[in-house]
């Protein structure tokens, strides 16, 4: 089976936002800087080999993951 969008979102968060300890989590500039890499490796390994992924901007690829993932960010971060 295909992977979709989503799906390559929430393995993007796993990957890059939920795997960070507790004292970085808690720091805005550090997650800011690991949906960066995310991003990054979105445009890397999918949108520019795969036309089934659309090429996003920073921010839309930031409001996607992070509304994907809200219910995770919230368990982990309380």
């Amino acid at each position: 089976m295909a992977k979709t969008v989503e799906d390559v979102l929430h393995e993007l968060s796993s990957r890059f936002l939920l795997n960070v300890s507790d004292e970085e989590f808690r720091d805005t500039i550090r997650i800011g800087f690991q949906m960066e890499q995310a991003h990054w490796w979105y445009i890397d390994y999918y949108s520019s080999h795969d036309k089934a992924f659309p090429e996003l901007s920073f921010g839309e690829f930031a409001e996607k993951n992070i509304l994907a993932d809200s219910v995770c960010l919230c368990c982990v971060s309380s």
